[in-house]
């Protein structure tokens, strides 16, 4: 990478925070910013929004592909199953209807796009939503959790505990802020339908933010 690249950075994951602050000349582009995006003078393009985020993700791929700008995939790794792990892993949350019995307790930590599958879960529903006011929600029967992240091991557990929680579902994020919750349900041997990430668009791909300096060093020399 040379000091002339101009850098653009999509957000939306711990990652992307990183990168930019490794590279503070760099344009950051936000994810709900995509339609109206606008990459003209940029060299190469990071995607570093969140590995849920495909909406974020194919739209990028189409504007790049467009004008010919050269995108690197930042993602950091999935999850990795862990000895007494109570994992099935599912292609999307609907699944987990089909999987799950109508009389479980079931703590639900997926994005707010999800509500309409979750909908046609039977089991009692605990859903935890950043930005929601605990207690309303939605889908019937069903009821919010509040309070921002991140969460102790302690915490989860305790929170599982207090509610009778059978299932949890949530998605292959990564990363270590959502790791917590997953270790609780390990210790309380409570099963966990893990969502798989959405189909991503191909191209080279780095797990790391140093990765990411090191690949665009490479590829602007």
């Amino acid at each position: 990478m040379s000091g002339q690249e101009r850098i653009g950075v999509v957000t939306g994951s711990a990652e992307a925070a990183a990168l930019l602050a490794r590279l503070p000349a760099a344009r950051a582009i936000r994810p709900e910013e995509m339609d109206a995006a606008d990459l003209t003078g940029l060299d190469r393009v990071v995607d570093a929004a969140h590995p849920f985020d495909a909406r974020a993700h194919w739209r990028l791929h189409r504007l790049a592909g467009a004008r010919g700008v050269p995108v690197l995939h930042l993602r950091r790794p999935g999850y990795r199953r862990q000895r007494g792990d109570l994992w099935t892993y599912l292609p999307d949350v609907a699944s987990a209807a089909q999987l799950i019995r109508a009389d479980a307790r079931v703590f639900a930590t997926t994005g707010g796009e999800d509500l309409p599958a979750l909908r046609r879960l039977k089991a009692r529903l605990f859903i935890r939503r950043r930005a929601a006011r605990p207690g309303l929600c939605p889908l019937p029967g069903a009821v919010y959790l509040g309070g921002a992240g991140p969460f102790s091991v302690a915490q989860e557990m305790r929170l599982m505990r207090r509610l009778g929680i059978d299932w949890l579902v949530t998605r292959d994020a990564g990363g270590a802020g959502s790791y917590p919750k997953l270790v609780a349900a390990r210790r309380l041997k409570i099963r966990v339908a893990l969502i798989a990430r959405p189909h991503a668009p191909p191209g080279p791909i780095v797990r790391t933010p140093e990765e990411a300096v090191e690949w665009l060093i490479r590829a602007g020399s």
